[in-house]
């Protein structure tokens, strides 16, 4: 299953997973995890993404459907609310990502494209 994150890299402890829930993004480098950099994962631009496996799930053409849509939502606010030091989930759309570095910035760009348009 492929999907895109935009992330923190975070230091917790391993033993304590509870430690990385306490991370606040806002704090950049917080009193329980300190930052040390990001984390870039652009989505597939065929591979299965989270509304296709719920319709090999159910086994019908769910793709459209408000409940596909609906568990969808609900898997994308589930991973973003147990995973505080992503920034950016999308588990829905296909695409592809470009990262581009310099001496005074990085910049992640992810294009999104429609998978069953062949160009």
């Amino acid at each position: 299953m492929h999907f895109t994150v935009f992330g923190d890299v975070v230091d917790f402890n391993e033993d304590d997973f509870s430690t990385l829930l306490d991370y606040d993004p806002a704090a950049m480098n917080g009193k329980t995890n300190k930052r040390y950099g990001v984390e870039f994962l652009p989505t597939s631009g065929t591979s299965p993404n989270i509304d296709e496996r719920i319709e090999l799930v159910l086994g019908w053409d769910a793709r459209a459907s408000i409940m596909n849509k609906w568990i969808t939502d609900v898997i994308e606010w589930l991973t973003l609310r147990s995973n505080p030091h992503f920034r950016f989930f999308n588990g829905r759309d296909h695409g592809y990502g470009i990262l581009r570095m310099s001496k005074e910035k990085v910049v992640a760009e992810v294009y999104y494209h429609d998978k069953y348009v062949l160009g």
